[in-house]
């Protein structure tokens, strides 16, 4: 159930060949970002691609109107954007990366993101070593390309921060936009308007685009949960998450994620009688499911029958003996101080990179 003092929990798993968002209902907090190795997805026409080729010409540079701006900077940022990551794969081609010492003075939308880029990559800057195995090497990268990835997109932004949103048909530049936005709600600074406006401008260039049909839903979700009045009786509301949702099962009915958030829509976000209808439905449909056991669990939390919380959720732990999470609720809601937050229930929404092209 979402109540005033509820947040949403945001963990962007940056991946340059798949990444995830989680959201979770539980109390303000924020989990600052995990780099995992890149991961080969099986669409063709991959995000992956699109994040690797070079973001320049090799004629083309840099430029800004900015007389401050220096030189060295428009040079270094320059490097960055030629850069073809497809030659950072294992084995490397590339023998090192620019070196973020020649620019001295970046603006100041630059200077988080060039910070990043000079902890997680200096190691790369002087030269680059081939490891012995592609799992050392992906281990060793994996921050970097990261941080690399995210300071090309807020490059690719900057350049091109007057033209209107409406007016980009450029895919791998509507993919930065989308890409800085998540960079920025991993710091707290959310603009969830932005956000479904980029998604939304990517669906009109091309409406397959899966990522971007699930992140209008994920950028829904969070307003939802930032929502100090949220009204969970909102009809009309509702009736827009749905069609959201039908338009990103349209493109994609295999993500086991739609089903959590499909969930989620009918019991309106964890209304205690729509859940415990849902619940019973579930159990209806398979008696061994502990997700039905464990959701009924919660509705009768919520509704404030405890003694009938415990048996469902010891029923969902007899059922998934090896699941932390059931063992962890258990644990929380037997706590001499447990209210009626203690028992939460997670709800997965992910953006997988491998997704957003298909």
């Amino acid at each position: 159930m979402l109540q005033n003092k509820t947040f949403v929990t945001i963990l962007f798993l940056v991946l340059i060949g798949g990444g995830v968002v989680f959201f979770k209902w539980q109390q303000k907090q924020f989990i600052a970002p995990v780099f995992l190795p890149q991961s080969e997805g099986p669409s063709k026409a991959s995000l992956k691609k699109i994040l690797e080729v070079p973001r320049l010409k090799s004629e083309e540079k840099v430029t800004s109107s900015i007389p401050t701006t220096s030189q060295e900077c428009l040079d270094f940022w320059t490097e960055l954007q030629r850069l073809d990551l497809n030659d950072f794969s294992y084995p490397p081609r590339l023998k090192k990366f620019p070196d973020s010492k020649t620019c001295t003075n970046p603006p100041e939308t630059f200077v988080q993101l060039q910070k990043e880029y000079a902890e997680q990559c200096g190691a790369f800057m002087a030269q680059i070593e081939i490891p012995p195995t592609k799992e050392e090497w992906e281990t060793q990268a994996k921050n970097c390309i990261s941080a690399l990835y995210f300071f090309r997109a807020g490059i690719s932004t900057w350049q091109h921060r007057d033209e209107k949103l409406s007016e980009i048909s450029n895919l791998p530049l509507l993919v930065d936009k989308l890409a800085l936005e998540f960079s920025k709600m991993i710091k707290g600074n959310m603009d969830t308007t932005h956000l479904i406006a980029i998604a939304e401008r990517m669906l009109e260039v091309d409406p397959h685009i899966y990522g971007a049909a699930k992140a209008v839903l994920m950028g829904r979700v969070i307003d939802m949960a930032t929502t100090k009045n949220f009204k969970r009786e909102d009809d009309a509301y509702w009736a827009q998450m749905e069609t959201l949702l039908q338009r990103a099962q349209n493109l994609n009915r295999g993500d086991s994620e739609l089903a959590e958030l499909a969930r989620m829509i009918r019991t309106r976000a964890g209304d205690p009688t729509r859940t415990k209808q849902e619940a019973e439905q579930m159990i209806a449909q398979n008696s061994n499911s502990s997700e039905g056991y464990r959701y009924l669990g919660y509705a009768y939390w919520k509704l404030g029958d405890r003694q009938a919380s415990f048996r469902a959720l010891e029923e969902a732990m007899r059922l998934a003996p090896n699941n932390s999470t059931l063992r962890e609720t258990w644990e929380a809601i037997h706590k001499p101080n447990a209210d009626e937050h203690s028992y939460g229930i997670n709800v997965n929404l992910g953006i997988h990179f491998d997704d957003l092209l298909r």
